[in-house]
């Protein structure tokens, strides 16, 4: 996959037919139009970045899921424009499926804008169906950048620790929703690895609500907020 003024992610589906949307229906809203707008803060809640999500098109796919095509612009904390990306989401046998950079925040995303990108591994599953106590798969991602064939930067993602641990409600600025409580560890590898364990929120129809950032000690270190829809 190659990459150049625009980061592209690939991941994620739905199967086709009237029948195979509603097994698919979970965590993610698959109507075209659909936008949604993510707040960034650190852990002062000082504003880092904002993130806008919209759904262009939704069409079945040839090996039968159903398929969303996303558009997202980002801005940073001064508005300027920071990141275009791209990126295809699918729902298959009532699973999400979605590529582990997705879960990276914009500021990580960013250090990938302009390059050529590859990447390979395993997609961050997500159950249309879930409940408290669930464990859930391990996830793994490598990211190659670079620029006419030299590679620049490596970037390894694993996602381990999944667990679902409970439904609890969350008011943001964009409303009030039911959601589902998960947390994961994720470690990061460029030059230096990096431990975080990550708590979201996720609403039915919707998708991510709340997410939380901690650091290996347990200090909280930023969060994200549904802000906009």
């Amino acid at each position: 996959m190659k990459l150049h003024t625009t980061f592209f992610l690939c991941s994620l589906g739905l199967l086709q037919g009237l029948s195979a949307q509603n097994s698919c229906e979970g965590y993610f809203s698959f109507t075209e139009g659909a936008k949604r707008q993510y707040t960034y803060y650190d852990k002062s809640s000082k504003l880092l970045s904002t993130s806008t999500i919209e759904v262009s098109v939704v069409e079945n796919a040839d090996d039968g899921s159903l398929e969303a095509q996303l558009e997202e612009s980002a801005t940073n904390d001064l508005g300027k424009p920071m990141l275009d990306a791209y990126y295809q989401v699918r729902c298959k046998d009532s699973m999400l499926l979605i590529d582990l950079p997705y879960k990276l925040p914009p500021r990580s995303r960013e250090s990938f804008s302009g390059m050529e990108v590859d990447i390979s591994g395993d997609p961050f599953v997500l159950p249309t169906k879930l409940q408290a106590g669930q464990t859930l798969p391990d996830a793994y991602a490598e990211i190659k950048a670079g620029n006419s064939g030299m590679l620049m930067l490596t970037m390894q993602i694993n996602v381990i620790n999944r667990k679902v641990l409970g439904a609890e409600k969350v008011k943001t600025p964009a409303g009030e929703f039911e959601c589902v409580k998960i947390s994961h560890t994720m470690e990061t590898k460029t030059m230096v690895k990096k431990t975080h364990t990550i708590v979201e929120w996720y609403a039915k129809g919707i998708g991510l609500v709340k997410q939380e950032t901690f650091d290996k000690k347990g200090v909280l270190e930023g969060y994200a907020l549904l802000t906009g829809m």
